[in-house]
């Protein structure tokens, strides 16, 4: 047989079994009567152009108000949209997905907590890191938070001071400077990262840029595993294989080396505090049956690794309270007149501002926790996924067999109507003032997962963020200005800020 004739057989073979095997997905499957996009009943390529796009969480809105409670979202894998369904999935022990195995950093061998797979692993994995991660333990760092909230202050200072408006004003606190914020609190939140877990800042505040290219690299790191938690398998095969770790030419091998060359200057600073690595090497100390040696550098690592790639979003949720600017400020500076806020505005402090909790903080359960800001921002784009026992899993009045995927995407829970109210879209705080309501809706907030992998850092980041949202609002004028054009963001399996440009002014002289 000529070749001529060949290539044509083979091409139409080729096409023949494509054919059948999307068939055998769309039509042979136990998911096949849950309604969802068509091309994601037989191909993963409909996620990866979310991806791409960078709007997974607005489509996955949209499907389940189209479709309902279960929407089919590929082969095997079933979104849950109904707030009470997603969290019995949450709830159960269930083993994860693959997908989390690419957060071990920096290859396989390295399985954090935030990469382990099966429940009772991680539940223990959980219990060796917890106290690290406690509000007590992050009230004990606020001194040294407090410091680098002082320093980010002169920083931005100094671009208002050395602006080219303020220059040809003459006069002190008469033209703002036009800054990325975005930039500047992720330095922020990369040394408080560092205070808290090694006892010293990374120094990119003091630097005033991104040291080593640490906050570019985690933006692309973050986009890579958004793609590659698709294929877990090509990622460990790959850039994920501990060969290429070893010869520091993967993805995260930055971030593995920050954090070891952290480590090694934390055994030689004589000012060392009870911050989370001595928290774990108590744990460790004490049961080291329980606790291996490695987990240590490990809850290390993901500690830093899960802030960086998170952090992008953290000044989107301040931003979202200056919309609300003028009734915040009004509580905010009604306070410092009666002389309730300190120079640098204690974590305790923020808490007697009744607004200021309704936008961002409000105690409940025993745990402070975003709520208004969380619900609408909540940076984690991707789904949280589990897999279906043998036995099978029952929820929502539908039964799942073995192997299939539940999926539960934070901002479809966050977005609900039924539980949050017809303006459930809408930026209102309003709606936490009623005790009663925000008991009702409270459990229902996914910002941080829920169940047995639910977020650690979550302490830390409440009282960052509520920090420095009270201080930017009392100290500056704050407006978006046209260059870097409106705020905007990526979900590439977090939701990644673009620059957000501001003209910023003291309130006040400076200098």
């Amino acid at each position: 047989m000529t070749v001529s004739l060949l290539f044509p057989q083979l091409a139409a073979g080729s096409l023949l079994f494509i054919l059948l095997f999307s068939l055998k997905r769309r039509f042979l499957s136990s998911i096949r009567n849950v309604p969802g996009p068509f091309f994601a009943s037989f191909t993963g390529a409909w996620q990866l152009w979310k991806i791409i796009k960078g709007d997974g969480h607005v489509a996955m809105i949209k499907l389940h108000r189209r479709y309902g409670s279960f929407v089919r979202i590929s082969e095997k894998e079933v979104s849950v949209g109904d707030p009470d369904a997603a969290r019995e999935v949450l709830q159960a022990h269930l083993r994860k997905t693959e997908f989390y195995s690419v957060f071990s950093l920096p290859d396989y061998n390295f399985v954090n907590q935030m990469s382990e797979c099966d429940p009772r692993e991680h539940i223990r994995k959980s219990r060796n890191v917890n106290a690290g991660y406690a509000l007590s333990n992050v009230i004990r760092s606020e001194p040294q938070v407090d410091a680098l909230v002082r320093l980010l202050q002169e920083q931005l200072d100094k671009c208002i001071l050395e602006s080219p408006q303020k220059q040809q004003a003459g006069k002190k606190g008469a033209a703002a400077a036009v800054v990325d914020l975005n930039r500047w609190i992720t330095y922020f939140t990369f040394d408080v990262l560092g205070e808290v877990t090694f006892s010293q800042p990374f120094g990119f505040l003091a630097a005033g840029h991104d040291i080593r290219d640490t906050v570019a690299n985690a933006r692309y790191l973050t986009a890579y595993l958004g793609f590659v938690g698709r294929y877990p398998a090509v990622h460990h095969a790959t850039l994920g294989n501990p060969l290429l770790s070893r010869l520091g030419i993967q993805p995260t091998s930055h971030l593995f080396d920050t954090v070891a060359a952290a480590i090694a200057d934390r055994k030689r600073n004589p000012l060392v505090r009870r911050d989370m690595m001595a928290q774990w090497e108590e744990v460790r100390a004490a049961h080291p049956d329980r606790m291996a040696a490695d987990e240590i550098g490990n809850a290390a690592l993901a500690n830093v690794g899960a802030g960086a790639i998170r952090l992008a979003l953290r000044y989107r949720r301040a931003c979202t309270l200056l919309s609300v600017l003028r009734r915040l400020r009004g509580e905010i500076d009604g306070a410092q007149g009666r002389g309730e806020l300190s120079d640098i505005i204690s974590f305790a402090e923020t808490q007697r501002l009744p607004y200021l909790q309704a936008c961002a903080l409000t105690y409940s359960l025993g745990r402070w926790q975003i709520k208004e800001t969380y619900r609408c921002h909540a940076a984690f784009g991707s789904a949280y996924s589990r897999i279906v026992p043998p036995e099978g899993f029952t929820v929502g009045g539908r039964t799942f067999t073995s192997g299939t995927v539940l999926s539960v995407n934070s901002w479809v829970i966050n977005s609900s109507r039924s539980v949050f109210g017809a303006d459930a879209d809408t930026f209102n705080p309003d709606r936490w003032l009623d005790p009663d309501e925000a008991k009702r809706m409270a459990p229902y907030l996914m910002q941080w997962g829920t169940g047995y992998n639910q977020c650690p850092g979550r302490n830390l980041a409440n009282l960052e963020t509520c920090k420095v949202v009270a201080q930017l609002v009392r100290d500056y004028d704050i407006e978006p200005v046209r260059q870097g054009g409106n705020f905007t963001f990526k979900n590439r399996l977090l939701c990644l800020a673009d620059p957000h440009f501001c003209s910023l002014k003291r309130r006040g002289n400076i200098g």
